[in-house]
């Protein structure tokens, strides 16, 4: 549910594991960029990610302190933003992969395709509040929006784990791909 930039921002730094499970920590350090305040957040990762080879991939980094995990990304020269980088790599990832490259209607699968049926997914989950936190949109308004700091981490853990994504159930794993 993250968005392209967030995403392809992430050093290994922003990569941790705590209480048996893996975080990804979105922020703003080191010349790192995000939409907006609500955009900073620490968001679990599905067990189904971990189950598909997200451990692996970590183990796999073996990059020095605040350098990009994409090896060989970097932001656009004009943009400064890493959006249009990323989506290539996921489509050509695809293809590698001999994954669709196209849905049902022939829309081109791109990155911000994941964040959009995440978001749909999440949303039929009738969690305003935890699907609004875990993509980095802001929550509430008014009056709500001053007084609500934080979200309860748990309950976003819960959230996440209850995501079912049935197209997934085929995906190799990582180690099934890359070793």
């Amino acid at each position: 549910g993250a968005r392209p930039n967030e995403i392809a921002q992430l050093t290994r730094e922003d990569i941790t594991f705590n209480n048996d499970r893996f975080f990804l920590d979105i922020n703003d350090k080191n010349g790192k960029s995000v939409k907006t305040k609500s955009s900073i957040r620490k968001i679990p990762v599905s067990n189904r990610l971990v189950e598909l080879g997200f451990k692996e991939f970590v183990s796999s980094l073996s990059i020095g302190e605040g350098v990009n995990i994409w090896e060989g990304l970097t932001a656009d020269s004009t943009t400064g933003y890493y959006s249009a980088k990323i989506s290539y790599w996921f489509i050509t990832k695809f293809e590698s992969l001999g994954l669709a490259r196209e849905d049902h209607e022939k829309r081109v699968l791109d990155y911000y395709s994941f964040r959009h049926y995440f978001i749909t997914k999440a949303a039929s989950l009738n969690d305003e509040d935890s699907y609004k936190a875990y993509v980095g949109h802001s929550r509430g308004s008014g009056v709500s929006k001053r007084y609500i700091k934080g979200f309860d981490i748990e309950k976003l853990c819960a959230f996440v784990d209850m995501l079912n994504f049935p197209e997934l159930a085929n995906m190799p794993t990582y180690g099934e791909v890359f070793c």
